[in-house]
C-alpha cells in the first residue's frame, strides 16, 4: 500500500515539473506555464497570408480560434541547451527551418504591413521578411 501510495505521488510531482503536457488525441501540446495549446501536426510550408488563414479555420476537436503565434508566444518555445538552440523535443512535427509569426513590421513611408517576423529553430534567429506571396515558411498554430 505504501508503494502505491508513494508511486503516485511520484507521478503527480512529476507533472508539477511539466512544461507541457501532450494530448496525442487531439495532436496539441499545452503549456503548462503559459496556458497555450500548440499545435503538433505535420510541418506545412505556407506564405504568410496562406498561414494566416490556415491557422484561422483551423478546427481540431474542441479547439477552434487558431492563430499564428506572436513573436513573443513563439520564441518561448526555443530552447537554449548549451550551445545549442532548438525546439522542445516533446514536439513530434518540427523543422530547423524559420517559422511564421503574427509579429509584422509596419512601412511607415508606404502606409502598409509588409515585412513579419520569423524565428528559427536551429539558430534561434530571427528575422523580418517580406509577407508576399513567394517567401513561405513553417508554420505552427497556437491557441489562447
Amino acid at each position: 500500500m505504501i508503494r502505491k501510495l508513494l508511486f503516485i505521488v511520484m507521478i503527480c510531482v512529476s507533472f508539477l515539473n511539466a512544461d507541457f503536457i501532450r494530448n496525442e488525441e487531439d495532436k496539441v501540446l499545452i503549456d503548462t506555464k503559459t496556458g497555450l495549446i500548440w499545435t503538433d501536426l505535420e510541418v506545412d510550408i505556407k506564405t504568410w497570408k496562406e498561414a494566416l488563414n490556415y491557422c484561422y479555420d483551423l478546427e481540431i476537436s474542441s479547439y477552434d480560434q487558431w492563430k499564428i503565434p506572436n513573436y513573443n508566444e513563439l520564441y518561448s518555445l526555443v530552447i537554449l541547451d548549451k550551445n545549442n538552440i532548438k525546439i522542445s523535443d516533446i514536439f513530434v512535427n518540427k523543422s530547423d527551418n524559420r517559422y511564421w509569426t503574427s509579429t509584422v513590421k509596419y512601412d511607415d513611408l508606404n502606409n502598409s504591413i509588409q515585412r513579419a517576423w520569423t524565428i528559427s529553430f536551429s539558430s534561434g534567429h530571427d528575422n523580418d521578411v517580406n509577407i508576399d506571396d513567394i517567401f513561405k515558411s513553417e508554420i505552427r498554430c497556437v491557441h489562447k
